[in-house]
């Protein structure tokens, strides 16, 4: 494989150690086609369909959308309320000339007031526990501190039991489940601009450009300047930018998710094959191919539990 969906030095950092779930190489297995379907200079954007992007836009709205989505259940409360939102306000939420965002053809330089930015929190406690006093207290000073968050309760009687956060970390399906739900209602909210609809578009929508950026709760941006560009700069050219961590996709990962997803054998085992880390997922939502290709499989997979957690898998 030529190259990865993320290279150069991150904007982001963890501060927990690279360890991944077979359920979060599940990303990096559905993303290899859509690979080398990149790297055989297929672009999608010049393709003339329902998925092309016209160069003309509505007057009277933003030119960007970007939503910021996190999850977490109390034990990593901390991490959420010292480093990944603060981090947030820091580079996105207070700068005045969002320079890290790309811009289109024949479009101005950017500004603040260009710009619709949301953070979604998702609270992963199990239910039953929701209402201890100190889950409770946390929300609470997730609320006062970060009063613009939207707080989001994971609705764990929609899915199987494995997604229990306190059992082998819920399989970490949670993931991309709420990274589909989320995407599917951003870009709902395009639709009666046929935006991603068979009618001809009749413009961008809402948005000129449109971002959802996942960030673990532990994931703080650690530099708003060239680095995050360039995490954006991929994500507009590719669809979606995800960095590579250390070591070949089979390292980190047992056969029965390959197997499922039906993943060439030579592909899987080859030492060019990188893994996705997957605690920081930025997504073009204007390119419909990610959705249809990666995300929406991502979150089938997460489903069936012999594709995201399949017999000799285990967490490190």
């Amino acid at each position: 494989m030529k190259k990865s969906l993320g290279f150069g030095k991150s904007a982001t950092s963890s501060s927990k150690a690279v360890a991944l779930a077979i359920g979060l190489a599940a990303l990096t297995l559905l993303l290899i086609p859509y690979i080398y379907l990149y790297e055989n200079v297929i672009f999608m954007e010049k393709t003339p369909s329902r998925r092309s992007r016209p160069r003309t836009r509505h007057h009277n709205v933003k030119k960007i959308s970007l939503v910021f989505v996190t999850a977490s259940s109390a034990n990593h409360m901390l991490a959420l309320l010292l480093d990944n939102l603060p981090s947030i306000e820091k580079w996105v939420l207070n700068t005045t000339t969002p320079t890290f965002l790309p811009t289109l053809e024949g479009e101005s330089a950017l500004t603040k007031a260009d710009l619709s930015i949301r953070v979604i929190h998702y609270n992963l406690d199990p239910v039953e526990k929701r209402a201890l006093k100190k889950n409770q207290a946390n929300i609470q000073k997730l609320r006062n501190k970060f009063p613009y968050v939207e707080l989001r309760e994971f609705d764990y009687a929609a899915y199987p039991s494995y997604f229990n956060i306190e059992i082998a970390r819920g399989e970490y399906a949670f993931k991309p489940v709420i990274v589909e739900q989320v995407a599917k209602e951003l870009q709902n909210m395009d639709t009666n601009n046929s935006t991603f609809g068979t009618t001809p578009n009749k413009g961008y929508g809402l948005y000129a450009q449109s971002y959802l950026y996942w960030l673990d709760a532990g994931v703080k941006i650690e530099d708003g300047g060239s680095p995050f560009q360039q995490d954006f700069r991929i994500a507009k050219k590719q669809g979606i930018y995800t960095p590579s961590s250390p070591g070949p996709l089979k390292r980190w990962t047992v056969q029965g998710t390959a197997d499922y997803l039906r993943l060439d054998h030579e592909i899987y085992v080859s030492p060019e094959t990188r893994i996705c880390s997957a605690n920081m997922i930025l997504l073009d939502l204007k390119n419909q191919t990610i959705y249809d290709s990666v995300i929406k499989p991502w979150m089938t997979c997460a489903r069936v539990k012999a594709c995201i957690a399949p017999k000799g898998e285990k967490k490190i």
